[in-house]
């Protein structure tokens, strides 16, 4: 009898400890819940050229290709403004889409168009954002990139003073900072 019990206890405790470590994993941010905390706060330390944002009633973030983000970009998102501006989503897979964005998320899943979808903003003041390695050295304006483990960004700021754009000295004191290859 007192094996059994022993036993019970001991699954007992097992099963604890077991739904303990689950309930934290499920906890734990995922990358693209850290990812869309991020592009948040890019709305926050980015400049756009007055003209970008006249006419427009909402800053408005598309991501072009495969929603890698699930829920969790409208979760950071919804409700807040941005450069005295609610922020609207808005997923595309439709190059024409571009043009009406303030900033662009290009998915690394679509590494195939985004040379054409870089094209489609080549002259207009759009923040361009990606998980492409990369992509800040190859014209893009903020790259993700893991260290340690971590995720981190590179600015390319040659990139976004060619359209307007300006990043704010807080942002570039935690960002790696990139030249574009010519």
């Amino acid at each position: 009898m007192k094996r059994i019990v022993y036993i019970f206890i001991t699954l007992l405790c097992l099963s604890i400890c077991m739904t303990t470590q689950v309930d934290a994993e499920d906890r734990a941010p995922t990358e693209y819940a850290v990812k869309a905390a991020f592009l948040y706060n890019f709305t926050k330390f980015v400049e756009w050229p007055e003209e970008a944002l006249k006419g427009s009633d909402s800053l408005i973030i598309c991501v072009f290709g495969e929603n890698p983000f699930g829920n969790s970009l409208e979760t950071t998102v919804e409700g807040n403004t941005a450069q005295s501006k609610p922020i609207k989503i808005i997923y595309s897979t439709d190059v024409s889409d571009i043009p009406n964005c303030h900033m662009l998320f290009i998915t690394k899943r679509n590494k195939q168009h985004s040379d054409a979808v870089l094209m489609a903003v080549v002259d207009l003041p759009v923040l361009t954002v990606s998980d492409l390695p990369g992509f800040a050295s190859d014209g893009g304006m903020i790259g993700f990139y893991f260290d340690n483990n971590r995720i981190r960004f590179e600015v390319n700021r040659q990139a976004a003073n060619d359209l307007g754009l300006s990043f704010s000295s807080r942002l570039l004191k935690i960002a790696r900072i990139v030249q574009e290859e010519e």
